[in-house]
C-alpha cells in the first residue's frame, strides 16, 4: 500500500512537472510571439488602410458609434503624446479628408457646414491628449504595456488561421491607450 501510494505521488508530481514546464513554454512563447510581433510593428514607418471603428460606454457591450474610415498613419518620433501623425478620410471618397492630427493639433473637418474644428490641447486639463489613435499606432502601445507592465494582468492569443486574436484583461485597474498607458479612476469605469 504505501509502495503504491509513492508511485502515485512520484505520477503526480511528474504530471505537474510537465504540466508547469509546458505552462512556462507556452507563456515565453506567447511573450516571445509578442516581443517578434512589436518588433515588426515598429518597422511600419507608414501604412494606408480601411477600418473600422465601434465604440461603446465603459463596462457596457453595446455599440452606441460605428464608424468606418480610411486612414493614413505615419510614425513621428518628435511627438511626444502618441507617436504618430494620422489623417483620416471618407472611405467611400477618400480625397476627402475628416481629420487629421499632426502632432501639435487635432482637426476635423465638416465639409457640410465648411468648418475646421481645431484642438491644440492648451486648456486640456487631462495628463495625455485623448485621442482615438490609429490602428497601428494603438495595437503598439497596446502590446508594449503588456511585455513591460508589472500590473496584474491575463493574456491570450486565438489562432483562427487567417487571423490571430489578442486578449488582454487589466485586473482592477482602468487603464486608457492614447500613445501611452495611462491609469483612470476607476469609479468612472
Amino acid at each position: 500500500m504505501k509502495k503504491s501510494c509513492l508511485v502515485l505521488a512520484a505520477i503526480l508530481v511528474s504530471l505537474l512537472s510537465i504540466i508547469l514546464i509546458n505552462g512556462c513554454k507556452n507563456e515565453r512563447s506567447k511573450h516571445d510571439y509578442l516581443q517578434k510581433v512589436l518588433s515588426n510593428l515598429n518597422q511600419i514607418k507608414s501604412a494606408s488602410y480601411y477600418s473600422t471603428l465601434s465604440a461603446s460606454a465603459p463596462n457596457d457591450t453595446l455599440k452606441f458609434m460605428t464608424r468606418q474610415r480610411f486612414c493614413k498613419e505615419y510614425v513621428n518620433s518628435a511627438d511626444t503624446s502618441i507617436g504618430s501623425n494620422f489623417a483620416t478620410f471618407d472611405q467611400l471618397d477618400t480625397s476627402k479628408m475628416n481629420s487629421f492630427y499632426d502632432g501639435n493639433a487635432m482637426t476635423y473637418l465638416d465639409w457640410d457646414q465648411r468648418t475646421l474644428q481645431i484642438s491644440d490641447y492648451q486648456n486640456n486639463p487631462l495628463p495625455f491628449r485623448p485621442i482615438g489613435p490609429p490602428f497601428f499606432n494603438y495595437t503598439k502601445s497596446i502590446i508594449k504595456y503588456a511585455l513591460d507592465t508589472k500590473d496584474s494582468i491575463s493574456t491570450n492569443l486565438k489562432d483562427f488561421g487567417d487571423s490571430l486574436q489578442f486578449i488582454l484583461i487589466i485586473h482592477n485597474k482602468a487603464v486608457e491607450f492614447f500613445g501611452k498607458a495611462f491609469y483612470m479612476d476607476l469609479k468612472y469605469y
